[in-house]
Formats: C-alpha cells, structure tokens, sequence
C-alpha cells in the first residue's frame, strides 16, 4: 500500500517498479528522499536485469525512469 494517498489510483503498466518509482517522485521531505530513490532503483534494476530479450519497450522506460532518479537526486543535492 502506497503511503502517498493521494496519487491518483490507477492501474500499473508495469507494477514491478512504478509504485516504488512514483513514490520517489513523489516524495517531498528531502531527508526521505535518498531512501525512497535507493528502494525506487533496486526495483528497477531487478526489473531490468529479469527482463526477457523483447522486452524494448519496457527496458527504455526503466532506462528513462533510471535517468530521472539521477537527476531527482542531482536536484535535491543542490536544494
């Protein structure tokens, strides 16, 4: 269960990693924000690496959501 209430409910494309991805961009207390972004990764990279050879499709949107941790991350630094 999600602790952002709020956020629209909607089904999952890919729930194997979106709801830990959403809940780092989401997150909006900066001392949490390093966990959540760590626990978001993990899922990510465990997806990646258990994806099937045809999976494109979802491999670029992990690749995507992989690129704007980084920069999440960047921009919380800087704050």
């Amino acid at each position: 269960m999600s602790e952002f209430p709020n956020l629209p409910h909607v089904k999952l494309q890919f729930p194997e990693w979106q709801l830990e991805y959403q809940e780092a961009l989401f997150e909006l207390d900066s001392a949490k924000l390093p966990e959540r972004v760590n626990v978001a990764a993990s899922a990510l990279l465990k997806r990646l690496h258990a994806l099937p050879p045809d999976a494109s499709r979802e491999r670029q949107k992990i690749e995507d959501a992989l690129s704007n941790l980084r920069l999440l991350m960047r921009m919380n630094r800087a704050a």
